[in-house]
């Protein structure tokens, strides 16, 4: 099979040209145009069965080759192989570096020159405009004592800092002050007016210098390749490999499909939860007794320790901890809300695009288990675990004539840990339906099954299954029941849960001994599937170092192995859900968020489609345990109901 490997420029997120190198130290480019012969003749290449296109990161170069048309036949990935290889750093430079001792240029370095002198333009506008003087703060002082303070106008210290840089003594370039977070003020009052500043692009310097950048990095590409490919036959990640590269095509649909969002919706739960700030702030002061910023921690740290609590920091970890402190609690919850606006509220609106919908990046390099992530937005990390969290979920809606259908593989993660382990009871409890979380409860708390209660028995039990099988300690599983509003038990009642876990399920102890001692040996672990997790912190001269490491050694094959089964199931759904969308129909793949795989579905083929991505998904492995997967539909996706099929 012939090589060829990729690398792509854009300007503006659009894309600008293409490179491509099929033999060390020769490489061609052509800037993207209509009708391009040399691109023509290499989509005609890359689309052939005979050629396997090498890319550095396939998710951003793959996404630009299918907007100029261009859809390779098959693709192998660079920073996919350096990841797997456990390369602590991956990115196309400092590998390139490393590895094929090639000094190359950073892009920003490339730019560097055309970038200020469009900083400088811009500020000799910004100088050029009238703008009002900012307006007056109040600032209060820690001891209570409070002045006006008036800030000069933008235009004046432009002025001043241009002079300084015309002299050269500016301890800062243009692009880097005028991006400075002090700017930001400043920049939300011009920006709407002049637009923001532009970066500089490779179609700003001379031609041949843009050709020589971005040829010399389709060349390093294929040369990573040759270093690379080798030691991935070597080490046995090839099945592993090859798994991530076949997602490549769902993974593009989602990034391309975005979801569809009610900004509406957005707009009227920031002014509800402001004013709940707002209530939040005037009931702290009043328990505390005077003014309070929910905001510094220097301030909270201060008036909690007058309560008489033993606490430290004010950060979320020791707070959960104090949670039954009613003046913690109030904190917690100002933080809340502030952060979910700040976070989701206000800014998932900015991400949509014409249509509504917002688009996030995928990456298959970024966790340490493998599991997908997900960037600029971070659509997998919307809130879950609050009410008023979940209501962001609500924004997220299915387009008219469709649902949201979310298919969930149900206690995936447990179900991983039976299997590694081959505990006797765990697998005793799937393999005839039973409920984990009810025997584990049961086991706690020495109860009957009639007699175990949601809220008080099951739920503390269910934190206690996927805390205890990570290594969770008494005092991290307190906090974590804190975080879950349950306040009913204390540190030494935790270390009695996580014993009584421990007896129960014994069997999966004996497994995590032998894991802890082939870390030892090997400084890595192997999950099912032969992805490596490479762990050397098991060699630190530092037992607290070390320790994590064990840790992490246990949850390795755990995680990385249920993010195995999803990607093996996402493999296999490609081909069918390609022939749903060929027949002309909307089954739209949207996101994978933890476990689950989210589409848009067309209402009429439901019960058609539905069954069958269910029946995929719970036989793309087989485990010494039943896969199951649950489904939910709704039209938007906090209000998603178990979905039975047409009989309901």
């Amino acid at each position: 099979m012939r090589l060829i490997a990729i690398d792509t420029e854009t300007v503006r997120d659009e894309p600008w040209s293409v490179q491509w190198c099929s033999e060390p130290g020769i490489a061609r480019m052509a800037l993207v145009a209509p009708d391009s012969a040399p691109l023509s003749k290499l989509q005609s290449e890359l689309e052939s069965p005979d050629v396997l296109t090498v890319v550095h990161n396939a998710i951003f170069d793959v996404g630009i080759m299918r907007q100029v048309g261009i859809r390779p036949h098959k693709v192998a990935d660079t920073m996919v192989m350096a990841y797997l290889l456990g390369e602590s750093r991956i990115g196309l430079k400092i590998l390139s570096y490393r590895k094929c001792n090639m000094n190359l240029v950073s892009y920003s370095e490339m730019v560097r020159e055309a970038a200020e002198k469009k900083a400088r333009r811009y500020v000799a506008k910004v100088i050029a405009r009238t703008w009002p003087d900012p307006d007056p703060v109040l600032v209060i002082k820690p001891d209570g004592t409070q002045h006006i303070k008036f800030s000069q106008n933008i235009s004046s210290r432009l002025k001043r800092y241009l002079k300084k840089y015309d002299e050269g003594k500016a301890a800062k370039t243009m692009v880097e002050y005028w991006n400075d977070k002090k700017m930001a003020a400043d920049r939300a009052m011009i920006e709407p007016v002049l637009g923001v500043l532009e970066p500089g692009y490779l179609s700003d310097i001379k031609r041949k210098d843009a050709v020589a950048y971005a040829c010399m990095d389709a060349d390093a590409t294929l040369r990573l390749y040759d270093v690379l490919w080798p030691r991935i036959i070597e080490e046995g990640l090839e099945e592993v490999f090859w798994r991530d590269m076949e997602m490549l095509p769902m993974l593009m649909q989602m990034m391309e499909n975005g979801m569809l969002i009610d900004k509406e919706h957005f707009y009227k739960l920031e002014e509800e939860f402001d004013v709940k700030s707002e209530e939040l702030l005037e009931q702290i002061e009043e328990l505390h007794g005077g003014y309070l910023n929910p905001g510094s921690s220097k301030q909270c740290l201060e008036a909690l320790q007058s309560r008489g609590l033993n606490i430290k920091s004010t950060n979320a970890k020791e707070l959960a901890a104090h949670r039954g402190d009613e003046l913690v609690r109030l904190i917690q919850d100002y933080r809340g809300y502030r952060k979910l606006n700040s976070t989701y509220v206000s800014v998932l609106p900015g991400f949509a695009d014409d249509g509504g919908r917002v688009h996030t990046t995928l990456s298959t390099t970024r966790t340490s288990t493998g599991r997908l992530a997900s960037s600029n937005p971070n659509l997998q990390n919307q809130p879950a675990r609050s009410e008023d969290g979940r209501r962001i979920r609500g924004g997220f809606i299915a387009s008219e004539g469709c649902h949201l259908v979310a298919i969930d593989y149900s206690q995936i993660e447990l179900r991983m840990a039976a299997h590694m382990s081959q505990d006797p009871v765990m697998m005793d409890i799937y393999r005839h339906n039973g409920d984990i979380h009810m025997q584990t409860a049961c086991s706690m708390f020495q109860l009957k099954p009639e007699q175990v209660e949601n809220a008080k028995h099951r739920k503390p039990a269910k934190t206690v299954n996927f805390g205890t099988i990570y290594g969770m300690f008494p005092p991290t599983l307190l906090a974590k029941f804190y975080q879950e509003d349950i306040f009913d038990f204390d540190e030494s009642d935790c270390a009695l849960f996580i014993q009584s876990w421990k007896d129960l399920y014994c069997g999966y102890f004996g497994w995590t001994d032998e894991v802890k001692a082939f870390a030892r040996r090997n400084g890595y672990v192997v999950d099912m599937f032969g992805r490596r997790r490479h762990i050397p912190e098991v060699y630190s001269s530092h037992k607290w170092i070390q320790e994590s490491g064990l840790r992490e050694a246990v949850n390795a094959p755990v995680q990385s192995g249920a993010g195995g089964v999803l990607k093996k199931a996402i493999v296999d759904l490609i081909p069918v859900n390609d022939a749903w969308q060929s027949a002309g129909y909307i089954v739209r793949p949207l996101m994978q968020v933890h476990d689950e795989l989210i589409w848009e579905i067309e209402d009429d083929i439901m019960d058609a489609v539905i069954p069958e991505f269910v029946t995929i998904m719970e036989q793309a492995v087989e485990l010494s345990v039943p896969v199951i997967a649950d489904v939910k539909v709704g039209l938007n996706w906090q209000d998603m109901k178990s979905w039975k099929g047409a009989s309901e």
